[in-house]
């Protein structure tokens, strides 16, 4: 599949081609107990979707290396991050600890319960991040960071009660943010965030909840802002497509797109004419991940990834 040929020709052991990937925090200093291994955040986001496209059933090809290595990382990663604590929360935060988002994503992989119950020692209140945390044009991100720290305590936790009262909690505040003047970008992050985080509680009583975020992600996504972001493109894919949800012929659209603007070598920009490496092998987990979810339907948009 050129798709995996293209990363396999984007790994460079523990590195890849690609800026956005090899972009490292100020003051960032990531443990990794493996001899010779480097590990930054962004690193991280590349092995955490390696892991995605294991679940996702895809076979490695020529990428096998890096999916080892990936799994190899993640592995000798969690015994120590349950020792660990998180450093960018308001309550008892940690000099030198873990991202919340990464922390809780990773912990979600292994539906760690070691790992939950770290997150729950760093709840305040009904979240975890300050509200000005982020910068107001990036405000959704917190809501979205916070969907994953929730999802863990619905699979991981110990108190499903707590769980199922966050989960409350974020869809009230999803709804209340869609309803506000937004960019194109902060509507679908909160949507798809809130899709996944209620595809994994796989409560009943969200039914209506999950069906009024997917509908809008699914309306968000006819947004003009959108149609050459690529990147957006594939998320909106990967998300629908496992829901399950949505029409097929509605979902071919998506999977057409992603499959005409993929470039000779295999890979994905993140954005229609785009030029550099950036956001390169990033763009392309995503994309070979929204087409296997969609492929898993038995759609086909008539040629292979």
């Amino acid at each position: 599949m050129r798709g995996l040929g293209y990363l396999a020709d984007a790994w460079q052991g523990d590195a890849y081609d690609d800026a956005y990937l090899q972009y490292v925090y100020a003051d960032e200093q990531l443990e990794c107990p493996l001899a010779g291994c480097r590990l930054t955040y962004r690193l991280l986001d590349a092995y955490i979707n390696l892991a995605f496209l294991d679940q996702a059933g895809l076979a490695h090809g020529p990428a096998r290396a890096q999916f080892l290595r990936g799994r190899e990382v993640l592995d000798a990663i969690v015994p120590l991050w349950r020792e660990q604590r998180l450093y960018n929360v308001t309550r008892a935060p940690q000099k030198g600890g873990i991202a919340l988002d990464t922390y809780c994503i990773v912990g979600l992989l292994y539906e760690d319960s070691a790992m939950a119950r770290v997150v729950a020692g760093h709840l305040d209140g009904d979240g975890w991040l300050a509200e000005d945390y982020y910068d107001p044009p990036q405000s959704f991100r917190k809501l979205a960071d916070e969907t994953w720290c929730v999802g863990l305590l619905a699979v991981a936790g110990d108190d499903p009660a707590l769980a199922g009262k966050l989960v409350r909690v974020l869809v009230t505040r999803a709804r209340d943010r869609l309803g506000e003047p937004l960019s194109a970008e902060a509507r679908v992050n909160i949507a798809l965030h809130l899709v996944y985080l209620l595809m994994r509680a796989e409560d009943p009583t969200f039914e209506e909840a999950l069906a009024y975020f997917i509908d809008q992600l699914d309306h968000s996504a006819r947004d003009p802002a959108l149609e050459s972001d690529l990147l957006t493109q594939a998320n909106i894919l990967e998300a629908l497509a496992r829901s399950g949800r949505v029409e097929r012929t509605r979902l071919s659209a998506f999977a057409k797109i992603l499959v005409a603007n993929q470039e000779p070598d295999g890979g994905w920009h993140s954005r229609i004419g785009e030029q550099g490496s950036s956001l390169r092998v990033f763009t392309s987990l995503r994309a070979l991940l929204a087409l296997k979810r969609y492929r898993d339907l038995s759609v086909r948009p008539g040629s292979e990834d």
